[in-house]
């Protein structure tokens, strides 16, 4: 994907996140004003997490522009503490929060779209953090895009999958449980992978892999085997130029559901589920202009 598309995408979420004023009037949709926040130059993403283990949602937000990532530590009445920003290396886009080091404690794991790396900033539990390092055993391909995090292979252990958009991959690496990764798999993915997500689709209490590939306008799912490998890939035709999934039961059956943002076509598309890891057919739902996210269920640290 062209750099200048995804400055565009920074740009429009920082005219959203980081340009209006400290209090606005909500729409009619809404009884109460809203707040926002200064944000550092070209906001990208929103994670939101447990980062100092008192119970309250703070946020995560990736500066593409400027090579951070922002803390915020939630007040708990809709409010937040001072920004925190944490240098992490060039274009990072994702954020995943999860535990790295087997300490309990939150971290952040952050791909650079711009430097092809994965760094881990490893926290101290209290909303701080005490170290940045690159992955280590973690060949990246090009242009790391996205980043989830899970146990895929049943050890305890967080392991990571890794969307390449230039590559048209996905890395997932098993984690040693002290920070470090193992061997890792690849696989093949639809065109410009722009997104992964990890979850179980099936209900056979393994997670399972979802990517939405931008150019081929589709979303793919690698069923897991709880040991570290997948199925083969199957694919869903979404709308046009999909950019996240949304996953989650949205229609109260008890099956898991995708909900697809399309990029070009001013639409979500909502794919129902059949419990079994597969899905309907697609329904398209006209939204405004140029959608590129949606909201993810959470995971235990975070979404």
């Amino acid at each position: 994907m062209p750099r200048a598309l995804l400055c565009l995408i920074a740009i429009a979420v920082l005219c959203i996140c980081g340009t209006l004023p400290s209090e606005s009037a909500a729409s009619s949709l809404f009884s109460s004003s809203f707040l926002s926040r200064d944000a550092a130059p070209g906001p990208a993403n929103i994670a939101v997490g447990d980062l100092n283990a008192d119970q309250i949602p703070d946020l995560v937000i990736p500066n593409f522009t400027v090579g951070s990532v922002s803390a915020l530590l939630g007040n708990g009445d809709g409010s937040f503490g001072p920004r925190l920003d944490v240098p992490c290396g060039a274009d990072p886009f994702p954020v995943a929060i999860a535990d790295c080091n087997s300490d309990g404690k939150a971290d952040l794991v952050v791909s650079n779209y711009g430097a092809d790396n994965v760094v881990e900033i490893l926290g101290n539990g209290n909303g701080t953090f005490y170290s940045i390092v690159v992955a280590a055993g973690l060949p990246i391909g090009s242009g790391p895009y996205s980043v989830a995090a899970g146990d895929l292979n049943g050890d305890g252990h967080t392991d990571i999958a890794v969307a390449n958009l230039n590559s048209d991959t996905i890395v997932v690496a098993f984690g040693n449980g002290d920070g470090t990764f193992g061997t890792p798999v690849l696989l093949s993915t639809g065109a410009f992978p722009v997104f992964v997500a990890l979850r179980d689709l099936d209900g056979d209490g393994r997670l399972d892999l979802v990517s939405a590939s931008y150019l081929s306008s589709t979303t793919s799912v690698f069923r897991g085997n709880g040991d570290g490998t997948f199925q083969p890939r199957r694919d869903f035709p979404t709308g046009d130029r999909p950019f996240s999934v949304a996953i989650g039961d949205i229609n109260a059956d008890g099956k898991v559901d995708l909900i697809v943002p399309d990029y070009l076509q001013d639409a979500v598309s909502v794919l129902n589920g059949k419990g079994d890891g597969t899905f309907d057919a697609q329904r398209d739902i006209g939204v405004g202009r140029f959608p590129v996210s949606s909201i993810r269920s959470p995971s235990p640290w975070g979404t």
